[in-house]
């Protein structure tokens, strides 16, 4: 049963991953729908924690916490404005290379990593209890 739980807590947080992968890749918004599924399926989740202890109810707060933040680095990508610097003014090839690895780098990687630092807190949640302690 424990292997179960902590699949449903990796496919729960990927579908998160992906909805927020594709509304900020598309720039849309999260539908009505989506939004009703997964809060039922959090209020699954924080069932069977209660019930079976494998993942505290601890831990999941945290984790939604992380899927959150992608949402605020989403936001905060667009207070992070080198363009005016003179350099980029001046050099097309550098304004145009630094546009680039901003949009992969804040867009693809940090929201890669989150959700592969979800991944390890759950199937070693020995992690976060060491993390816990100090």
């Amino acid at each position: 049963m424990d292997f179960i739980i902590k699949l449903l807590h990796s496919l729960f947080f990927g579908v998160i991953f992906f909805i927020a992968f594709i509304n900020y890749e598309k720039e849309k918004s999260i539908k009505p729908l989506h939004f009703i599924v997964l809060l039922l399926c959090l209020a699954v989740l924080i069932y069977l924690d209660t019930n079976y202890s494998v993942i505290s109810n601890k831990l999941l707060f945290l984790l939604l916490i992380f899927s959150l933040s992608i949402v605020v680095l989403n936001l905060m990508k667009g207070f992070i404005h080198l363009e005016k610097n003179s350099l980029l003014k001046n050099n097309d090839y550098l304004r145009n290379n630094y546009k680039n690895v901003k949009k992969i780098f804040f867009s693809k990687i940090i929201p890669m990593m989150i959700f592969l630092y979800q991944l390890l807190i759950i199937w070693f949640p020995n992690i976060f209890e060491k993390m816990s302690q100090k």
